[in-house]
């Protein structure tokens, strides 16, 4: 077992663009989203890969919305099988329905790496976050 000081210490060290942003890993699920490895990176925006029904689990999303730097946190579908307390806000989720026309969430970073913005264009929302 890893204590979290020397996850730390080993995560630390990534550039800062790197950890700006995190993709939550296997959809979004608790068994692969470490409470720990979270609060080590510690990102300004995390995006959910899930499904209506598979990962975007609540203990991920509440983890998230714990970490002091969290600015937005986007998902793929909105959680059928949780609250909406349990899912972020409407705007930033590209499938709210779960018969859906399969949005996508963009991440485009400027080319200075100075910001970057993550889209849904479906839903035509935009927002850009400026890098640490």
């Amino acid at each position: 077992m890893i204590r979290s000081s020397a996850l730390s210490r080993r995560i630390l060290p990534l550039s800062e663009t790197f950890r700006q942003t995190y993709q939550a890993d296997h959809h979004g699920t608790d068994v692969s989203n470490n409470p720990t490895l979270l609060r080590a990176l510690n990102p300004r925006v995390a995006v959910i890969d899930n499904g209506p029904r598979k990962g975007g689990d609540a203990r991920v999303y509440a983890t998230l919305t714990s970490l002091k730097e969290i600015q937005g946190i986007y998902q793929l579908h909105r959680n059928v099988r949780t609250t909406d307390k349990e899912n972020t806000m409407p705007g930033y989720i590209a499938n709210e329905e779960e018969a859906c026309q399969g949005n996508f969430i963009k991440l485009s970073v400027e080319p200075k790496s100075k910001s970057y913005t993550v889209s849904i264009p479906a839903k035509q929302i935009s927002r850009s976050y400026r890098t640490r």
